[in-house]
């Protein structure tokens, strides 16, 4: 594939892109499982990444507070701040609303969303684990564009939150294209993808350089509160900052 933005062409594995990391948190008490992987679809590049939060239910209340006091924490892109982002429609929103139908025990009817800005699909679902607490998970999917251009719209609209109307109505009509071109040939596929990350999330790990796990998986820790899965990563990737 081409390199973003500009310069020589460059070749590696899309296995390069894949990334899965865990993060345990103490205030307020959270588990945050997050991953990456890629796809070349029709010449442009498109990554899926999905994030599991689990959270005890006893810290409930807490967990919801937080997303609407601090939701610049939570956001999944960086329009998610503008001033002018439509009422009600922030991945915050969807979050507290996915809790607030697990606690009244209602079915949690998981829908696509399109950010308006930004070349970027995303769903918000929520699942009840009784007494290990409840889980949150974020999945979006994101084209970056063929890389043939200096600058690349579908680049560039995922860096700025200045957009002017025209790139605003270029980016909003892709309507859910981005998930369904990377899910034709997406290997593992999100049925996949979401129960294995479903069974990482509750495996063992433990504070010390590598964790070999009952489970067969092996975790290196770096210190701190984070957690890598050996294989295939065991170290930061450049698509670190896209998960959180």
């Amino acid at each position: 594939m081409k390199q973003h933005r500009c310069g020589t062409d460059i070749g590696f594995p899309l296995e390069a892109c894949r990334h899965l990391e865990v993060r345990h948190h103490e205030s307020p008490q959270k588990v945050v499982l997050s991953s990456a992987d890629a796809q070349i679809v029709s010449d442009e590049f498109i990554m899926r990444f999905q994030t599991w939060t689990l959270v005890p239910w006893n810290r409930s209340d807490t967990f919801v507070e937080q997303l609407a006091k601090e939701d610049y924490m939570h956001d999944i892109c960086v329009h998610g701040r503008l001033a002018g982002y439509p009422d009600g429609s922030k991945v915050t929103d969807h979050m507290i609303s996915r809790v607030t139908l697990l606690e009244n025990g209602e079915d949690c009817q998981t829908r696509l969303f399109q950010c308006p800005y930004c070349y970027m699909d995303y769903m918000v679902d929520a699942k009840d684990f009784g007494e290990q607490g409840f889980a949150v998970i974020t999945t979006k999917w994101v084209n970056f564009g063929p890389g043939r251009e200096s600058p690349d719209i579908k680049w560039r609209c995922h860096g700025t939150r200045y957009k002017d109307r025209l790139d605003v109505n270029d980016a909003a009509c892709h309507g859910g294209e981005i998930r369904a071109d990377f899910e034709s040939q997406a290997e593992p596929s999100l049925e996949d993808l979401t129960s294995d990350n479903e069974r990482r999330l509750f495996s063992t790990r433990k504070r010390r350089a590598i964790t070999r796990a009952p489970d067969g998986r092996i975790w290196r820790w770096s210190g701190g509160a984070r957690w890598f899965l050996d294989p295939p990563n065991s170290n930061p990737s450049i698509w670190e900052r896209w998960l959180w």
